[in-house]
């Protein structure tokens, strides 16, 4: 067994031992440390997504430059009036920073709108806000491997059923009534592995913090204002703990941008390809996830080199010589599942595969 295989191994073991189901779902990630050197777990989904599993709490944008901290009712409210007069701006939630670690900080959506911020980012370099069709991504991605509370893999409008499976195993105000809600046998939930925490919001008219324990939600990137509503409005993904059907699904909902939400952060560039950059020996793969052909698109320096596949256990499966700077990979006799394709060497590289059936 090769170096590469055998660290393959060892990186996922732990994940193999939740059962094959989780397997296929997410493998955990390396992590990511914000500009602040705060460090985030991360967890890389079969669809080829890699999202940080804790909100964010960095109080600089990727440039180091400071974000406005409010910590006042009134003075956060008055960013609102005269609309549309609205600030980027954090704060931690009730003013209080002991709440930064478990539920990050809350931000307003104006952080992350280029526009506003002067063109900066609030996730890390080579991160960024989900857009909406990365949720949708995401989503489609947990439900076709039944991670539904009630098992089921297909999706009823907007009825996802991924309350339990998006939701902390902690933290939630109890609901012993209502089955398939996060606060319903808490200990069952997180099955997808993003470790949505009920850090709550805060209110734009009047800067009154609201939600704790009781829902989590999170920006999306891109501003998509409602239908016949104000440019003021846009989206945003909530987990509820309970106390209604709806809480057991990962709603989609319009909200004022200057309210004050959690951020979850997710690689750039992951979800319909992998590009990983190895020193100076770039490697793209695409589609990434695969049914049965995958194209790699390597440096030239590496052509003919000697090249493996290794699958989930650390076995080689395949093996050859890099064809051409772009050639296609076929796989038709393996079966559906993450596999690592490694060139050994000077400038060795390696890249993370999904098959999917």
């Amino acid at each position: 067994m090769s170096t590469y295989c055998t660290s393959l191994l060892l990186i996922i073991s732990g994940i193999l031992l939740c059962g094959p189901t989780s397997a296929q779902v997410y493998l955990p990630g390396n992590g990511v440390v914000d500009s602040d050197g705060n460090f985030y777990p991360t967890v890389i989904y079969g669809n080829g997504q890699e999202w940080m599993v804790e909100n964010l709490r960095t109080t600089r944008y990727d440039d180091g430059t400071d974000m406005l901290l409010i910590d006042n009712d009134a003075q956060w409210a008055a960013q609102a009036v005269p609309m549309p007069q609205y600030t980027p701006a954090y704060c931690w939630y009730g003013d209080d920073i002991a709440n930064k670690e478990l539920y990050g900080a809350l931000y307003s959506w104006f952080v992350i709108d280029s526009i506003s911020n002067g063109g900066r980012s609030a996730c890390p370099a080579g991160w960024q806000v989900p857009a909406s069709t990365d949720w949708t991504q995401l989503i489609d991605h947990l439900v076709v491997h039944g991670l539904t509370y009630d098992g089921s893999t297909t999706i009823t409008g907007a009825f996802n059923k991924l309350g339990k499976a998006m939701a902390d195993t902690a933290h939630w105000l109890m609901d012993t009534v209502t089955v398939g809600v996060p606060a319903n046998e808490p200990e069952l939930n997180n099955a997808g592995g993003f470790t949505g925490r009920p850090g709550g919001s805060r209110g734009y008219l009047d800067g009154i913090f609201t939600g704790l324990e009781q829902y989590g939600n999170w920006w999306d990137r891109d501003p998509l204002p409602q239908p016949g509503g104000s440019a003021q409005v846009t989206t945003y993904r909530l987990l509820l703990y309970g106390g209604q059907a709806n809480a057991r699904h990962l709603g989609h909902y319009y909200g004022n941008k200057m309210t004050a939400k959690s951020i979850r952060c997710m690689r750039a560039n992951t979800g319909t390809g992998t590009r990983q950059d190895h020193g100076h020996a770039p490697v793209m793969a695409f589609p990434n996830p695969f049914h049965q052909y995958v194209t790699i698109v390597v440096d030239p320096a590496t052509v003919g080199r000697a090249f493996t596949l290794c699958d989930a256990m650390g076995r080689t499966v395949l093996w050859g010589t890099v064809e051409a700077d772009r050639w296609s990979l076929g796989t038709q006799d393996l079966p559906s599942g993450i596999y690592l394709l490694q060139v050994e060497g000077p400038e060795a590289w390696s890249i993370r595969l999904v098959k999917e059936d």
